[in-house]
């Protein structure tokens, strides 16, 4: 009992010690590109589709990345927050920096992390 017992102690122990890095543990998914086809008037959206091969001219997201979070969460966050230039979503705080026509979208939530590029 007393074995157990400290051998818990130490495993919380180490595992606490590793808490603040933890971001670095999350695996990073690879959610692809979106290429749009059109604009939908009903939906006031993007349309297209979603691509791993690359992609020429104008998308709103390329090259979308994702730690901690599914991509089929992280590309329709990605088009809103593309679409609509925002700074907070879903609790998500976005960071944007632009050169010359394309955008670099960098949104966080604690260990959650969402990544891509856009424009031209």
């Amino acid at each position: 009992m007393k074995r157990t017992l400290g051998a818990f102690v130490v495993t919380l122990v180490l595992l606490l010690s590793v808490a603040p890095g933890t971001i670095a543990l999350l695996p990073i998914r690879e959610c692809g590109t979106f290429v749009p086809t059109g604009w939908s008037t009903v939906r006031h959206m993007w349309t297209g589709f979603w691509t791993f091969r690359t992609s020429y001219g104008f998308t709103p997201v390329y090259n979308l990345t994702a730690r901690g979070v599914t991509a089929s969460h992280a590309r329709p966050f990605s088009l809103v927050v593309s679409q609509k230039n925002l700074r907070h979503y879903q609790g998500y705080t976005c960071r944007w920096r632009f050169n010359d026509g394309a955008y670099d979208v960098s949104c966080t939530k604690g260990s959650l992390v969402i990544h891509w590029l856009g424009g031209e």
